[in-house]
């Protein structure tokens, strides 16, 4: 419970708006719910070709892991 309440806490500021942040409004439920720190977030910085990258990393390495694996199961 303590690790969850100021997770909670993160999330509800993500989703207010900034007058409500500043102020002090927000605690665990957002306040003036807003998405314009996602959309901002998404238009202004790289992150969607990141979590590409991300993707296709993990996906080969997948593969050639368990290609390396199955040939050294069945020798």
């Amino acid at each position: 419970l303590t690790c969850l309440l100021p997770l909670m806490n993160i999330i509800a500021q993500s989703l207010s708006s900034s007058e409500a942040i500043i102020s002090g409004k927000v605690t665990i439920f957002p306040v003036d719910f807003s998405i314009e720190s996602y959309i901002l977030m998404i238009k202004g910085t790289p992150i969607v070709n990141a979590f590409k990258n991300s993707a296709v990393i993990t996906a080969v390495g997948v593969v050639l892991s368990m290609t390396a694996t199955i040939m050294a199961a069945y020798p």
